[in-house]
């Protein structure tokens, strides 16, 4: 998980910076630290963002996420999102969970932010990620399956 206190030393390249505007920012991340994000948007200057005024971070496309942000990944492939918010720290999406999580809507879907990265399933069969209002669900009998909170 993404702390405050923890500066990226790697230049991550594919980031996005989503503001609460709406605003999408094109760049990579440089730290996140004391409540204020240092951002190096594509073609310009690193900018301050202070936390507060950030939705959450994309981190598209990475590799090496198990260093990065002690994550439960299993792979490097171009197929993973890593969505920051305040609230929910920084969680990784991908592969076919990633599939469905985009095709219900994403983070704007009623299942909300991830608050895990993936894991194994609690019966041993599969994978799952949880949102905020749910879970999905991977098997390789079944595929990925969303089960919304009740």
């Amino acid at each position: 998980m993404l702390a405050i206190g923890l500066t990226l030393a790697s230049a991550l390249q594919g980031d996005t910076l989503v503001l609460r505007n709406g605003a999408r920012i094109a760049g990579r991340l440089l730290s996140a630290q004391r409540g204020v994000v240092l951002f190096a948007p594509q073609g310009t200057q690193n900018r301050r963002f202070n936390m507060d005024e950030v939705a959450r971070i994309e981190f598209n496309g990475i590799g090496d996420t198990q260093d990065r942000f002690n994550s439960d990944y299993y792979g490097n492939d171009q197929n993973s999102t890593v969505y920051w918010t305040p609230a929910t720290g920084a969680h990784e999406v991908h592969g076919a969970i990633r599939e469905q999580f985009i095709r219900v809507g994403a983070e704007n879907s009623r299942l909300g932010y991830p608050i895990s990265d993936e894991m194994p399933a609690p019966d041993g069969v599969g994978r799952v990620s949880n949102f905020e209002h749910g879970s999905i669900y991977w098997a390789a009998r079944t595929g990925p399956r969303v089960d919304f909170a009740r």
